[in-house]
This record gives structure tokens, C-alpha cells and sequence, in this order.
């Protein structure tokens, strides 16, 4: 087992970014300032963070043999990622259109991998004999075979006590909150945005489960930084300075690789958070990771 090593399963996928002068009203016309390609998709961002922080990631994702997926093997192999779990199957791989207006509002449209994660339970098996920490993009809930292998995994993973993270994705919270609150007791740092946390605080019974598990849960708040939510108490963990935005796709991600390798190296939550914080910034404000 590698000590540093760190699992995390969910979609590569290759982001198109337009630079629009407006969002347009339905009927209407937008025009393009300018546009770019890059590696994309939660899971795959956040290993690219934590390998810049010095911890292995193994990421399980798929991309098909398609004119898209030959771009993200390019891509996977400029940024140095390890393709021991990254497999070429399916038919079609995965493309988000990321429309960014001046105020740097996003809005995405997503074209979704027919085979986003390995579906052969020895991969995971594999997986969780090389690592101490495992982290899961919500969006691998989204269709049931994947979300069978998920659990799977999951539960091989508590009995292994390797550490378990979820980002929940605002797509799942809205569609699939009932799967998510299915899994929460398999996870011990539950990682939503501040819009994720709302939509369960509100519409579903996410605080009973929250109180009954009696975990602190870490939100993340953008240009606010991180809260961490203890059964009694709160503590907000601000960011340590101000950063020049480049583009804020992905920072969500590049903070739980923060997180992640903050918690592997001190055990701290405070401590965890702040370098969370740090590294969404330097993601932000950095052309490095395009």
C-alpha cells in the first residue's frame, strides 16, 4: 500500500469553454469572444490537484476510442496522470459545454459518457489494496450500474477503514438526493457547496441523517472559503488572501484535493480547510492546470 496514495472515481471529461458576451434568452443570440479546450470533469480535476501536491492519485475513469477521447489521452498524458485505472471503452466520451459570460457566471451543458467509470469489480479491488484514501464524484450516483459498483466499493472500503470523501455534484443533489442520502453513512467528509447543502437542507431529511451519523461536514463557499458545520457548533475557515480570478471552473474541485492532502498530512480540520482554500486559489488564479 502506497501511504500517500489517494483513489478517486468519477468522469473524465473534456471541457469546451465559450466566452459569451451575454447569456441569451431563449430565441435569441449570444456571440463568442473567444473559446478554449481542456481536460475536465470533477474527479479528473481534482487528481490533477492532489498530484501537484505531491500525494499519487489513482483515478478510475473511462474514455471512449472517439475523436474526444483521443484529445483527453493527449491531455491525460501532458499532465503526467497515472493510467493504471483510466481505461479506453465505451463508445462515446464525455464533453461539457461551459458558456462563461463577462461577470465569469458559468453555465454548463453537459454530454455525459455512455461509460463513465470501469464497470469490473476487480478494478476497485485492485484500487483499494494501493490506497488509504478514496474519494467519489457524486456524479457516479447518476445511472444504477455504476451506482451498484459504487457502493460496492464503498463498503469494501469501510471495512478496509480507508477514508472516504464525497463531493456531491449540484446535478445529483437536484435529481438523485435520495441516493445520496443512501450513501452518506459510508462517507466520513461529506464535501457540498453552499447551493448542494441548501437544496438537502431544505427538500430532503439530510440534517436527521447528518445529526445521527454525528460527522462534521465541510461546505465549501467560494470566494468565502470553507465552513465547517460540528454538531453544535460552526466554524467558517476564510481564504488567507485575495486572488486574481482567471476562472473559477474547477475550483470546487481543486479544494478537495486540498482538503484531502491537508487531512492526510496533519489530520486537522482548520488546518485541512485553509489548504483547501489555498489550493482553489491557486487553481483561480493559474493557467497551469488549463
Amino acid at each position: 500500500m502506497n501511504k500517500k496514495a489517494v483513489g478517486i472515481i468519477g468522469d473524465i471529461i473534456l471541457d469546451r469553454i465559450l466566452s459569451i458576451d451575454h447569456f441569451p434568452v431563449k430565441g435569441s443570440e449570444a456571440f463568442v469572444n473567444g473559446g478554449s479546450e481542456r481536460l475536465g470533469g470533477s474527479a479528473c480535476n481534482t487528481a490533477r490537484m492532489i498530484r501537484n501536491l505531491e500525494i499519487k492519485p489513482y483515478l478510475v475513469s473511462c474514455y471512449a476510442s472517439d475523436e474526444t477521447g483521443r484529445k483527453i489521452s493527449e491531455r491525460l498524458n501532458r499532465h503526467g496522470l497515472d493510467k493504471t485505472y483510466i481505461m479506453e471503452s465505451g463508445k462515446k466520451s464525455g464533453v461539457i459545454y461551459i458558456l462563461v459570460t463577462p461577470d465569469s457566471e458559468r453555465t454548463m451543458i453537459t454530454s455525459r459518457s455512455d461509460k463513465p467509470i470501469p464497470l469490473e469489480e476487480s478494478v476497485y479491488s485492485s484500487l483499494l489494496e494501493k490506497i488509504v484514501w478514496l474519494h467519489v464524484s457524486g456524479y457516479t450516483l447518476t445511472e444504477k450500474i455504476q451506482r451498484k459498483i459504487v457502493h460496492k466499493a464503498l463498503k469494501k472500503a469501510n471495512e478496509m477503514k480507508i477514508t472516504v470523501s464525497l463531493d456531491p455534484g449540484t446535478g445529483t443533489v437536484l435529481n438523485h438526493s435520495s441516493d445520496i442520502l443512501q450513501i452518506l453513512p459510508r462517507v466520513d467528509y461529506f464535501l457540498p457547496n453552499e447551493e448542494e447543502y441548501d437544496i438537502l437542507h431544505q427538500n430532503t431529511d439530510f440534517n436527521r441523517i447528518v445529526k445521527h451519523l454525528g460527522r462534521p461536514m465541510v461546505v465549501k463557499r467560494g470566494k468565502k472559503g470553507g465552513r465547517i458545520l460540528f454538531s453544535h457548533s460552526v466554524k467558517d475557515i476564510e481564504p488567507g488572501r485575495r486572488v486574481s480570478v482567471k476562472d473559477t471552473t474547477g475550483a470546487g474541485d481543486a479544494f478537495n484535493a486540498g482538503f484531502i492532502a491537508g487531512m492526510m498530512r496533519t489530520g486537522e480540520l482548520e488546518t485541512a480547510c485553509s489548504e483547501a482554500n489555498e489550493t482553489a486559489g491557486k487553481w483561480i488564479e493559474s493557467t497551469v492546470f488549463l
